[in-house]
């Protein structure tokens, strides 16, 4: 079973998320601190991480830029979920791959399914 890691600050989405992954056959973990975000991710090694991006500025990819610099992490996808208008930046500076929020659930299971096949 593979597992999946979201870190989502809006409470009514990462239980929308989780509920769906779950229902696909996922292990699901959701977080709404960065703390225990980061410590479960480096000691538990998931799959695949969803994380919410709100800004594209330093301060607002910095989790992102702070899983990607651990080592033994690096290699997990991670895919970044944004309302930003310019949310595909987030791929440039360190995601592993975008979906706009809001998004469709289709697409969504979609781009974690090509991640998690590779």
């Amino acid at each position: 079973m593979k597992r999946v890691f979201v870190f989502e600050k809006n409470q009514d989405i990462l239980e929308l998320v989780t509920h769906v992954l779950e229902e696909e056959g996922y292990k699901v973990k959701g977080f709404i601190s960065e703390k225990e975000f980061i410590t479960k991710t480096i000691n538990e090694k998931p799959d695949l991480v969803l994380l919410d991006v709100i800004h594209i500025t330093p301060e607002g990819t910095e989790l992102c830029r702070k899983l990607k610099a651990v080592e033994m992490i690096k290699h997990i996808p991670v895919i970044a979920l944004s309302t930003h208008f310019r949310a595909s930046e987030i791929k440039n500076i360190c995601a592993d791959d975008v979906v706009s929020k809001p998004f469709d659930i289709d697409a969504l299971l979609d781009v974690i399914e090509s991640h998690l096949a590779a």
